[in-house]
């Protein structure tokens, strides 16, 4: 799963929401929220989870599913938030 800035986009325009003001609402930097809209920043799971509730989306809702060939390789499910899991390659994953 990927951050879809997009949607961050176009939620915070129907709402009718400059970014100041979703900063305001969010507690998220304007210039971060800039950044994310555009593609050109990963954002910790505490930024979504602010921008979500000031948006009133579900977490789910501004990720897009990201597919890749397995390649016959078994994924690894890695849970980022309750209800929310995502699978990924398992030489990707963080080691301890």
């Amino acid at each position: 799963m990927k951050l879809n800035g997009e949607k961050i986009a176009v939620y915070r325009m129907k709402k009718g929401l400059s970014l100041k003001a979703l900063s305001e609402i969010s507690g998220v930097d304007s210039g971060t929220i800039n950044r994310l809209e555009r593609g050109k920043a990963s954002p910790r799971p505490r930024t979504v989870k602010a921008l979500c509730e000031a948006l009133e989306v579900p977490f789910e809702e501004l990720f897009t599913i990201v597919e890749q060939p397995s390649g016959g390789r078994e994924m690894d499910s890695i849970l980022i938030a309750p209800g929310l899991e995502v699978r990924v390659w398992p030489d990707l994953k963080k080691k301890d």
